[in-house]
């Protein structure tokens, strides 16, 4: 009876104030708004990521050289020679050479007068198995284009878009490194996000590719592979390493100059500093809750100056100091209470808006546990702040506060 009593008062002095009140809040409302503004948006990204990465299967290994500051003199890349090597590993089902442009004319590709800036890859046959991507029409490329070095394509779908090829654009040629390219194939669309569009690259031969950059010998690729059997991703990752520290002459001393890396490995690091990125961010935006804290003690603080006859009234009829002690309170908790709930709600509703009006955006995600800590910690920081104008309150003289004007 008392708490209905008491949370009666407090929300009557809260519609009695309702525009000191509102504007006490804004601190709350503005800090649970961004944190719920950052987390959702990060999450949402986060998945997105997610459903890229395990796109590609738990059971796949990137190799790419690493450059080691000390004194020992070693090579510094992954050659072709290397690749073979990796080849005579038991376990591996399929692997495919990555070369890149050596150039960064190369990574622009015209057609008529259009052109778009890209991202040229050699590759090999077997690019598709390794990676789960196939071509929506056309063909891929074969051991014979890269044998004999064709000038042919497989584009990405954002490329025939931007290039204004036709729908089926087979046939069709596109001009790179200052060559003339036949497309082959076009892959399946596989989306962007944030205006990162997956759909933008080029592929060709890995032969081809190394006659455009030249001094192939010399060339620094990666290698993506993917194992028969998942279960054994580990023991087919020390047998490359095994064979790559042999063929670089590593002694045991010395660190490798390359990296082996699963995709969940990849994934891992990525949604770790997303998830790093993400407590920062929202670290920052709790110093405006604090300052709305701050707000709602100085209203408080406020509140008991001008009721002071009130409380005066209230302790000579009977009311106890802890019945003082919580209406205060409560009315304090309240208030925070209900900022977090208005941000929470503006919060939402202003991610959703981001989400739609940015293209490609990922789908919209607000986990649970953001709420949760929106919510307790605003409740929480009502508390802390109004522990101080609360035992003001309670604290006063009866006849002392009945003598105040």
């Amino acid at each position: 009876m008392f708490m209905m009593e008491s949370l009666r008062a407090c929300v009557q002095s809260i519609l009695d104030h309702a525009l000191r009140s509102a504007l006490t809040v804004t601190g709350i409302v503005v800090g649970v708004l961004t944190v719920i503004i950052i987390v959702s948006l990060m999450e949402g990204f986060k998945r997105s990521l997610e459903s890229q990465f395990l796109g590609l299967g738990a059971n796949t290994l990137a190799i790419r050289s690493r450059n080691v500051n000390d004194d020992w003199n070693r090579r510094a890349r992954i050659t072709v020679e290397d690749y073979r090597l990796v080849e005579r590993v038991e376990g591996i089902q399929a692997m495919t050479p990555l070369l890149f442009a050596s150039r960064s004319a190369a990574n622009t590709i015209g057609h008529g007068d259009l052109r778009v800036s890209s991202s040229l890859r050699g590759v090999s046959s077997s690019y598709q198995e390794v990676f789960g991507a196939f071509v929506s029409l056309g063909r891929f490329i074969a051991p014979s284009d890269d044998v004999k070095r064709r000038r042919v394509c497989v584009i990405g779908d954002y490329i025939r878009q931007e290039l204004r090829l036709p729908d089926d654009p087979i046939g069709n040629y596109v001009q790179i490194a200052g060559e003339w390219m036949k497309v082959i194939g076009v892959m399946q669309e596989q989306g962007g996000i944030l205006g990162d569009q997956f759909d933008n690259f080029v592929l060709v031969p890995f032969g081809t590719m190394q006659s455009i950059n030249g001094a192939q010998d010399q060339a620094d690729i990666l290698i993506q592979l993917k194992v028969r059997h998942p279960e054994n991703l580990e023991t087919v990752a020390r047998q490359v390493r095994r064979v790559l520290r042999s063929a670089h002459e590593l002694t045991a001393e010395q660190d490798d100059n390359f990296t082996i890396r699963s995709m969940n490995q990849v994934l891992a690091t990525m949604t770790e500093a997303l998830d790093t990125a993400t407590w920062v961010f929202a670290g920052f935006v709790g110093i405006s809750l604090l300052v709305g804290g701050i707000g709602i003690m100085n209203m408080m603080l406020v509140s008991v100056t001008e009721r002071t006859r009130e409380i005066g009234i209230r302790k000579a009829v009977g009311a106890k100091r802890e019945h003082i002690l919580m209406q205060f309170l409560l009315e304090s908790i309240v208030l925070s209470l209900l900022g977090g709930l208005i941000g929470l709600l503006a919060g939402y509703l202003l991610a959703s808006l981001i989400a739609v009006l940015i293209p490609d955006f990922p789908t919209l995600i607000v986990p649970a546990w953001s709420i949760w800590l929106a919510v307790g910690f605003s409740g929480m920081v009502g508390l802390m702040f109004g522990i101080v104008p609360a035992a003001r309150a309670a604290d006063l003289d009866p006849i002392e506060a009945l003598r105040h004007e």
